[in-house]
């Protein structure tokens, strides 16, 4: 599927169709860098205690000093995805049930992303300047084309890529958890899923069927243990940032 929207960072994209903060657009940008190579996700099944997966996520710190240009919100999400796996020491690394998505979640680091994204999609020209932090022309005149987007993913038919994972996950496009990985019928483009993703046992687990698993977790707008940024009030977003 060709769209301009996926030349520009899919949180941002996502800011289009939803001003306040939400789960899904962190989420969004945290695929949108493992899709770059910058971020790698392992799947851990559940055991006998657990009943979802559980997420682990490291930083790919391969890519030496050439690594793609950042926004500062993306910037922002990998600082706290690196404090988040240096916490992790000793025994900590061998707890197998711990849920790094939940932890960034529920950490400083994901209301930091979320300011960030603010002001990136201010300086694009998306949002105007606090206190009012509302949607400008140029975001208006964007919005069908998002919307429009939005149904062409939700309809499917085009292979299953990273950035439309990234995309969908912005725009609240993902398929049910009963349509499975295909996209009215068409295979996706790497079936044996993402690069960038560590299967875990279990057949739903791995490949895009898992990568779309992990979508579903970092959108849900109530994960265990986590946060709702969807429901803080977006006065709380303009305090902070005329504070800054």
């Amino acid at each position: 599927m060709e769209s301009p929207l996926l030349t520009v960072p899919p949180a941002e994209v996502g800011l289009l169709l939803q001003r306040r903060s939400h789960p899904r657009l962190v989420g969004a940008a945290l695929i949108g860098l493992a899709g770059r190579g910058l971020l790698r996700v392992e799947c851990t099944s559940p055991n006998r205690f657990q009943v979802e997966p559980s997420w682990h996520l490291e930083v790919a710190d391969d890519h030496g000093g050439d690594g793609p240009t950042l926004r500062s919100h993306e910037e922002r999400l990998l600082e706290a995805v690196r404090r988040l796996v240096s916490r992790r020491t000793g025994t900590r690394r061998e707890v197998r049930d711990l849920d790094d998505v939940d932890e960034l979640r529920g950490s400083s680091g994901a209301a930091h992303v979320e300011r960030a994204l603010r002001r990136d999609a201010a300086e694009r020209g998306w949002l105007s300047a606090p206190p009012r932090r509302g949607p400008t022309a140029s975001a208006r005149a964007l919005r069908p084309l998002a919307l429009e987007t939005r149904e062409r993913l939700l309809a499917g038919g085009a292979p299953w890529t990273s950035p439309l994972l990234a995309l969908a996950t912005a725009l609240d496009a993902l398929p049910p958890e009963d349509a499975g990985a295909s996209r009215s019928g068409t295979p996706a483009a790497d079936e044996d899923g993402p690069a960038w993703f560590v299967p875990g046992r279990r057949p739903q687990d791995r490949g895009w069927p898992g990568a779309l698993q992990l979508a579903r977790a970092v959108a849900a707008p109530g994960a265990s243990g986590g946060l709702d940024w969807g429901s803080a009030p977006e006065l709380v977003g303009q305090l902070l940032d005329l504070w800054r």
